[in-house]
């Protein structure tokens, strides 16, 4: 039995799943089209989960983390093609499609090492993370495409792409591709008053994952009637190719995150907090109203105008569950946002 000194120190559980896409719902998106009553007008579709399991004592943390991110940009026009074909819908002959997508993917798991420190009136905090990956997606697709008398797609497209799985042209792969990656996050907490506090969160302040020999595909399409959509809603592609396949490096951008909260205390049980967040160039504005109990609960209640969103927050003692939604069904939720935080103190003095 050996003894050891554990003052102060925690566990912590943090989840959070972060989704937004403007043209379909989050699901149909990564699910396909088929049975999708409509598409809206819309360029963007982002998802960022991120789960991380460690302990703090004093200044330090020290954590494990796994993350998935997807983002994509597309011309309005890739979403409309998408839901009509896997929708058996008529396409007028003569209608030209532009196809523009830009799509960047990874799948990471690594470590974080946090610091914190306090100058008051400020408490700041620095976490640097490494991480190994083992999924990629990073390229683009750009072209145009037509509907011909018949009803069927011709069209020339440029595909520039590396990726862990061959999407489009089903290449044979024998192993997935591995990649290494560094992030880093500040945090910093501000309390202006007795009553108003400032807290800035930025995320992958700085971040890129580095692959050494990730599959690509260089090509130039000439679809002549080869392209259509699959009953999954996704796009396939047999056609007149020319261009190379191989492998290379390959750089990615992590985007950083932004997250802007100011609190003004109302009284003694009552808060009121402006949200903002920016993640790529999309941005969201939540107002809230939290409640405070004795006990060490809360509620809080949030409603972004803009997206037409409405959030709930609930925290007891060492527990936090939210939930935002444009629609409660979530299935229809274009705007999605899932956390999850659980805090164990450790008052263990020996072993």
């Amino acid at each position: 039995m050996v003894a050891m000194q554990v003052i102060g120190a925690q566990l912590f559980l943090e989840a959070e799943s972060f989704s937004y896409s403007e043209a379909a719902p989050v699901k149909v998106v990564a699910t396909g089209f088929d049975g999708v009553k409509g598409v809206e007008f819309g360029q963007q579709t982002l998802t960022r989960d991120v789960v991380e399991l460690g302990s703090r004592e004093k200044q330090w943390s020290l954590s494990l983390f796994s993350r998935y991110d997807y983002y994509l940009s597309y011309h309005p026009d890739v979403m409309e093609l998408l839901y009509l074909e896997a929708n058996d819908k008529p396409l007028v002959p003569g209608r030209s499609f532009d196809f523009g997508v830009r799509a960047r993917h990874w799948r990471a798991q690594g470590v974080k090492v946090g610091w914190s420190f306090n100058y008051q009136p400020f408490d700041l905090k620095l976490t640097v993370g490494l991480f190994d990956a083992d999924q990629i997606i990073e390229g683009r697709v750009d072209g145009i495409v037509s509907a011909d008398s018949a009803g069927a797609l011709t069209g020339n497209l440029e595909i520039d792409y590396a990726y862990y799985n061959d999407y489009l042209f089903r290449r044979p792969l024998t192993e997935r591709p591995s990649g290494h990656g560094y992030t880093a996050d500040l945090a910093l907490e501000w309390r202006v008053s007795d009553r108003t506090q400032i807290n800035l969160t930025i995320n992958d302040l700085v971040g890129e994952v580095s692959w050494n020999s990730a599959p690509y595909t260089q090509a130039i399409v000439n679809t002549d009637r080869s392209v259509r959509v699959n009953e999954q809603g996704l796009l396939e592609i047999r056609p007149i190719l020319e261009g190379q396949e191989g492998f290379g490096s390959v750089q990615q951008r992590i985007p950083t995150f932004y997250q802007l909260n100011t609190t003004l205390n109302l009284t003694p049980s009552i808060d009121t907090s402006l949200h903002w967040r920016r993640l790529e160039s999309v941005d969201f504005y939540q107002l809230a109203v939290k409640r405070h109990w004795r006990a060490g609960q809360s509620l809080e209640l949030s409603y972004d105008m803009e997206h037409q969103a409405y959030g709930m927050a609930w925290q007891a003692n060492h527990v936090e569950l939210g939930l935002f939604s444009d629609d409660w069904s979530l299935e229809e939720a274009h705007y999605l946002v899932f956390q999850v935080s659980l805090l164990i103190p450790l008052n263990l003095r020996s072993l």
